[in-house]
């Protein structure tokens, strides 16, 4: 009897092949890119030494690349652990089939059961990290509309630098210096949705402090955008000693935007469109040799990136 049960245990052949066939190359895929991101960590330099601007959405980029790379971890090891686990099922329903070893059933079963709860655990990781990787790509894309019309005011004198980083976890997305003054942008991407309400599903209002969506509110992108004007204002005067105000304006691509109320304190909510517009109106305040020393300051705050 125990040269049926201990046959019954050992895994099939066909077993042993899916186990094989499907985590060989897992195995190999994962050795192989380790040592070829060493090897080019150690034999590699970059063509040349001087660092480039940080380009539209930089941060955003880098958070998307770890994503995915993150994900593609999750998604394998979910696979992995799956496949893992078909190596004890059939312990567990052999110990099952002889009566008087049914309580033997327990020892297969436990590492069995955590193979199972792993796989989900992992599965739901990588469900969760592909709704981040869609809101970043959302953030990614509307910061890239708001420099695309940003270029289109150059000829009105104006320089623009994206993804200034503020700190360690933080940037501000885009900062535009000029004749007319410097000008710190904070992008809202949000996607429409059908809603329920009568406010139109393309509209958006906005107040002193909040955006009014047709789905909702957004408390937080006004304040935002008046905080990184204020550290963006008081890094200049720190880097040119000179007194420099920056005008805090948030942007949204895709909406039509309108004001809730009279009231608004200083702070401007527009869509990509109507940006070029607004910037190319503002009239010339700052003499030419300021905006030429704000641009140095920015230009070296923003210049890190290695080729």
């Amino acid at each position: 009897m125990w040269e049926d049960i201990i046959h019954s245990l050992l895994p099939g052949r066909n077993t042993w092949f899916l186990i094989v066939g499907g985590l060989g190359p897992l195995l190999l895929f994962y050795l192989r890119e380790t040592r070829e991101k060493q090897r080019r960590e150690e034999v590699e330099s970059p063509p040349q030494e001087e660092k480039l601007l940080r380009p539209p959405g930089h941060s955003l980029a880098l958070q998307l690349d770890t994503i995915w790379e993150v994900f593609t971890m999750r998604f394998l090891l979910s696979i992995g652990c799956g496949m893992l686990s078909s190596l004890f099922w059939p312990m567990v329903l052999a110990f099952l089939n002889v009566p008087q070893y049914r309580v033997w059933a327990l020892i297969p079963l436990a590492p069995a059961l955590a193979l199972v709860i792993l796989t989900g655990h992992y599965l739901s990781e990588a469900r969760t990290l592909l709704g981040k990787a869609r809101n970043y790509r959302l953030g990614l894309r509307g910061e890239q509309a708001v420099a695309e019309a940003l270029t289109e005011v150059a000829s009105a004198g104006y320089r623009a630098f994206h993804d200034l980083p503020g700190g360690d976890t933080w940037n501000i997305d885009h900062v535009v210096v000029g004749p007319p003054g410097v000008f710190v942008i904070e992008t809202k991407a949000r996607s429409r949705r059908a809603v329920s309400t009568k406010q139109p599903a393309h509209k958006v209002g906005y107040d002193v402090e909040t955006l009014y969506f047709p789905t909702g509110e957004d408390r937080q992108a006004i304040p935002q955008a008046r905080r990184n004007a204020r550290w963006v204002a008081e890094y200049l005067t720190r880097k040119t000693g000179e007194r420099v105000e920056a005008a805090p304006m948030v942007v949204l691509p895709g909406w039509y935007v309108e004001r809730a109320t009279a009231d608004t304190k200083g702070i401007a909510v527009m869509n990509a469109t109507y940006l070029k517009k607004y910037l190319a109106n503002q009239p010339s305040q700052l003499p030419a040799a300021q905006v030429r020393r704000i641009i140095t300051a920015l230009d070296d705050k923003c210049r890190d990136i290695q080729f």
